[in-house]
């Protein structure tokens, strides 16, 4: 994923054609496996068992989507989990004795095999508003498929990098989730592999990495500062940004000495290696 979204930015090409080595394989519409834990406040960690026992009542009866939920934990006792999960600990029953799988009656397909044929990896929140899952997802070269209450897509489209993962992600609110199956189907295959593209491109700019991660939250938010700033001043921009801003020594490359150079040329360099242009005049 890495390597087609590098090629994506360099290249124009037909994006069947770039996609292709990404593509074989993939027999299955939508996966998921994952926990389900019965924990916490209530209305902070039950949003997941909500979702699969609202819209994905096991086992889905289409064969080319597979969910998962693991009964991960200890569902003895209230509050109310799924149906499959009642009475078991870390997804194992014990009947006469012996321990059955809880979720023997789904098919078994490992999380690496999954993904590595789904064409979407569905999201669903967990306990906080967004799931690293995405980024499992990208990696493995999977559209991921973002849900649950209060969740949203990173960096809210905001500049290239927002932009990004807006066509990356798909988000579907809950209450669309009943005709999320069949929409899937639905999407053109233009539609998908523009999708795709971007999912490589977010990877290609090592968005797995905490320190690009850090550097792409201090750059979307210098993102905001610019434009509020340059609306204030009716598209002038501060001396901060400006070539006639303070100089200082900064390294730009691997390639580049150690030099004295224009505040702003540091910030572009730096903000543009992690997918954040800022506005330049």
């Amino acid at each position: 994923m890495v390597h087609l979204g590098r090629l994506a930015s360099m290249i124009e090409a037909d994006p069947a054609q770039l996609l292709q080595p990404i593509m074989r394989g993939r027999d299955l519409l939508l996966y998921f496996r994952g926990c389900v834990h019965k924990f916490g406040s209530p209305g902070v960690c039950e949003d997941r068992i909500n979702i699969f026992r609202d819209h994905f009542p096991p086992p889905v009866d289409q064969t080319d989507v597979v969910i998962l939920a693991m009964c991960c934990g200890n569902h003895f006792g209230p509050p109310r989990t799924l149906s499959h999960c009642e009475g078991c600990y870390d997804n194992f029953r014990n009947v006469n004795g012996s321990n059955v799988s809880c979720t023997a009656a789904w098919p078994d397909v490992s999380f690496d095999e999954g993904m590595r044929r789904a064409r979407f990896a569905f999201a669903p929140r967990g306990c906080g508003s967004l799931s690293y899952r995405l980024l499992e997802a990208i990696g493995a070269g999977s559209v991921p498929v973002l849900t649950g209450r209060g969740t949203f897509v990173p960096f809210a489209g905001e500049g290239h990098l927002g932009q990004l993962w807006a066509r990356c992600v798909i988000h579907t609110p809950e209450d669309q989730l009943p005709q999320l199956i069949s929409s899937l189907r639905a999407i053109s295959d233009a539609e998908y592999h523009t999708r795709l593209l971007a999912c490589a491109q977010i990877a290609a700019l090592q968005s797995h990495s905490t320190q690009v991660m850090t550097e792409q939250t201090i750059c979307i938010i210098l993102y905001r500062i610019v434009n509020f700033l340059k609306r204030e001043r009716k598209g002038e921009l501060p001396v901060w940004l400006s070539t006639a801003g303070s100089a200082l020594r900064a390294d730009l490359g691997p390639h580049s000495e150690t030099m004295r150079v224009p505040y702003s040329r540091v910030l572009m360099s730096q903000c543009s290696r992690v997918g954040v242009p800022l506005v330049h005049p």
